[in-house]
């Protein structure tokens, strides 16, 4: 990391990474804004592993929690689901994490880990045990993806509908993953986790 004042708009020193691993030899990916979610002095930044070229992930993804304040990594929080991308909030200050679009494909033509998202609850630096939902679990065996906090108490996110457009060996794994009838769009009570689907909003490419 780097700090910079944004006043002054002067550079005042750097935030080393910890040491990263690479499973598989994959390197890690520090995810981009998508992935960064604030609190109460707190940043916490989704890292994950994805190797877009061989088409794998590892299982598990982690989340630095940066103090921001006192301009250090105070924590680096294991995540038990692949390609943590997404971070959002809740108005309560619950904070959620889920995978981008990558994953599914990675699960389905390579058996990879099944998409989840996690919570870490309100005035909490950790996840919370009882709060995690495999999207597969909860959208009749469809990959998930991209949960944001929509209001309400309720989160949007990307359905992939694999049995719409099948997957041709021969063909581009992106070309399948992202063509223009791939996924659609859903929503989840963060409560209860149940999962209503929208078709209204319309097919989509992820």
């Amino acid at each position: 990391y780097v700090i910079w004042n944004p006043t002054t708009l002067a550079i005042t020193g750097p935030i080393p990474f910890p040491e990263l691993p690479k499973p598989d030899g994959i390197e890690a990916f520090v995810t981009m804004d998508r992935g960064t979610v604030l609190r109460d002095g707190k940043l916490f930044h989704a890292v994950s592993w994805t190797d877009t070229k061989g088409y794998l992930m590892a299982d598990e993804s982690q989340v630095f929690v940066v103090d921001v304040e006192r301009d250090e990594i105070v924590d680096v929080l294991d995540a038990p689901c692949p390609d943590i991308n997404v971070a959002t909030r809740d108005e309560a200050g619950n904070l959620y994490f889920s995978n981008w679009v990558y994953s599914p494909g990675v699960t389905l033509v390579n058996g990879g880990a099944r998409a989840c998202a996690l919570k870490i609850a309100a005035g909490e630096d950790s996840f919370d045990a009882n709060w995690t939902v495999a999207f597969a679990s909860v959208t009749d065996g469809h990959e998930g993806a991209n949960l944001v906090y929509a209001g309400d108490g309720k989160a949007l996110f990307a359905v992939f509908r694999e049995d719409r457009n099948p997957y041709d060996e021969s063909g581009e794994v992106f070309d399948w993953l992202f063509g223009s009838t791939s996924w659609d769009f859903a929503s989840m009570d963060l409560e209860t986790r149940e999962v209503t689907a929208l078709p209204g909003l319309g097919e989509h490419g992820g």
